[in-house]
């Protein structure tokens, strides 16, 4: 079946947007019987179960052309084949991420992920990659892949983490995550339990080297997953990480991570060595007032105010599974006040999806999906992309 005219729903897949495209990565995905003639999917009926994406490639969508979320979406599908220059095959994963790069780099970078085991029947479903190759480049001129090495620093491939980037540095961040049987080719079929991962990994972007910062100091020994991170360029002289959400634990034994506790790293101190006599860049900040309910799989973004005197850190959705609780809604923790404040509720509660600020103050949401929808009916949103004017919503 075609991932573009036979598209149910996604999650749990990564995606990126760099010079006015959009970019979608993996992650699972069921399909419809529905024709490419058809009217919006909604009818359960249609529903032929959960597949993942498989080799079809990453789907580029133009967000230059004038569209409308509802009805012209322009799609289109670059195949994945092998790195330049080798025989080995491009990973496909789900939950891990698209690194945007460098403004003058033409690649964006796939970095971790985890192969989907939801339907290891279907055609196009490829068992766990070497881990040697965690990160990849896609050139988005001439869609060819590289492969890089920096196992030396990062020798799993991760998923599950926190990251964020800052692209004018060519340095990104990927914090704790998980490593599980379907990680990688070293780890398939070893029926090990699922291991969570200290550090942040942080990445060099043009000379594809890495190095694992501590992040000890804030986990207490408990890594966390599926939470959020993004960095905020104008506070302090390098900027600082702000993290927040996500759990500690696996799937059996999963405990949300409260969200009245803000994890914040200090980026010009990430050249400094790790001592066990300081706190390695990191420290809290306590919120008080209402916060929003404990939750994992949300996505966030950041936009600052004109004069950069304070910054909104948007979340959106996201769930509970140990209750479990779904959630359509966004909150905003707000910089330098550390206040949360709801400014949105509705009705269709969703979760492994991704968002990105365009124009500044647009907020595009990818794929998501909930415990309702996915086993009944196709997303409402018809190719899974939807739009949130941030003016609209007041803090």
């Amino acid at each position: 079946m075609d991932p573009v005219n036979n598209f149910c729903s996604r999650w749990y897949h990564q995606s990126q947007v760099k010079n006015d495209l959009l970019f979608i990565d993996g992650g699972i995905e069921t399909y419809s019987r529905r024709r490419p003639s058809d009217k919006p999917h909604d009818d359960g009926l249609n529903y032929t179960g959960p597949i993942t994406v498989g080799t079809s490639g990453v789907i580029v969508v133009d967000l230059s052309a004038s569209w409308d979320w509802k009805t012209n979406i322009s799609e289109k599908i670059v195949e994945k084949t092998t790195a330049l220059g080798t025989s080995n095959a491009i990973p496909v994963v789900q939950s891990g991420v698209l690194f945007q790069g460098n403004p003058s780099d033409p690649q964006i970078y796939l970095y971790g992920g985890v192969t989907s085991d939801i339907n290891t029947s279907f055609v196009d479903w490829q068992p766990p990659t070497t881990s040697q190759y965690s990160l990849w480049g896609l050139n988005t001129k001439t869609f060819e892949w590289t492969q890089y090495d920096v196992s030396l620093a990062a020798p799993q491939r991760p998923s599950w983490g926190a990251w964020a980037e800052i692209p004018d540095r060519n340095e990104s961040f990927y914090m704790n995550g998980l490593l599980s049987n379907l990680s990688s080719f070293s780890t398939f079929n070893a029926n090990t339990s699922d291991t969570t991962l200290e550090g942040m990994i942080v990445l060099d972007l043009q000379h594809h080297t890495a190095a694992n910062r501590s992040t000890s100091v804030i986990t207490g020994g408990s890594p966390r997953t599926r939470g959020g991170m993004v960095y905020i360029a104008d506070i302090g002289s390098s900027g600082i990480l702000i993290s927040f959400g996500g759990a500690t634990g696996d799937d059996k034994s999963l405990n949300p991570v409260l969200m009245s506790t803000i994890y914040i790293y200090d980026v010009n101190t990430t050249s400094n060595p790790d001592s066990t006599d300081s706190n390695n860049g990191w420290w809290t900040q306590n919120v008080d007032g209402e916060v929003p309910p404990p939750r994992v799989d949300f996505c966030t973004v950041v936009v600052s105010a004109p004069d950069k005197s304070s910054f909104n850190v948007y979340l959106y959705g996201g769930w509970d599974p140990t209750k479990p609780d779904e959630f359509d809604d966004i909150w905003v923790l707000s910089i330098p006040s550390f206040t949360w404040t709801q400014v949105y509720t509705g009705q269709s509660p969703r979760w492994g999806h991704t968002c990105h600020v365009v124009g500044g103050r647009q907020m595009i949401t990818v794929g998501g999906t909930n415990n309702d929808t996915y086993t009944k009916h196709c997303d409402w949103e018809v190719c899974s992309i939807n739009v949130f004017f941030l003016g609209h919503l007041r803090v």
